[in-house]
């Protein structure tokens, strides 16, 4: 809960067009979620300026990681601790709450839905899941871009 209070207190809305999170939002929620896996929009970035990222598409993704918060398709295993094994990791730890979370991986940083708590990763934004949208309208992005460089629950790993 103190988490969920520390990333809500800004004024909410989309994040900043040009801000790493506003791209990650993008980049892994702009598409379609099938249960093969999720198709990344291939299309024209709409922007402005036409063929850029941009507001637009910022609001596309937004409204797919909405959709995704209130009921995930794929969720990550998490909960129990930093270094645990993986087969005593949780997919729910029926809390409530679901997590966005980033973390390192060889493509880059790379976004993943945990509905218990996200030891060892890069946790941007939590909410209750059946209050997502409350959380979208006081988020601080600041501080979700801030949670980019912070390990949650584990070392602090620095990249360059």
């Amino acid at each position: 809960k103190f988490y969920a209070e520390l990333t809500t207190g800004g004024k909410g809305g989309d994040p900043p067009k040009e801000s790493v999170v506003g791209g990650l939002i993008v980049k892994f929620f702009h598409g379609e979620f099938t249960p093969q896996g999720f198709k990344r929009y291939a299309g024209h970035w709409k922007g402005p300026p036409p063929g850029n990222i941009g507001k637009k598409d910022i609001a596309v993704g937004m409204d797919g990681l909405k959709v995704q918060l209130k009921n995930p398709m794929f969720v990550t295993k998490g909960g129990v601790g930093y270094g645990v094994d993986e087969t005593l990791k949780v997919v729910d730890d029926g809390k409530g709450w679901v997590w966005r979370a980033a973390e390192m991986s060889p493509g880059g940083l790379a976004i993943e839905l945990f509905k218990s708590v996200p030891f060892g990763k890069r946790a941007l934004l939590v909410a209750k899941q059946s209050d997502v949208d409350e959380m979208f309208s006081k988020v601080n992005w600041a501080v979700a871009l801030g949670n980019i460089e912070k390990t949650f629950g584990g070392p602090l790993i620095k990249q360059r």
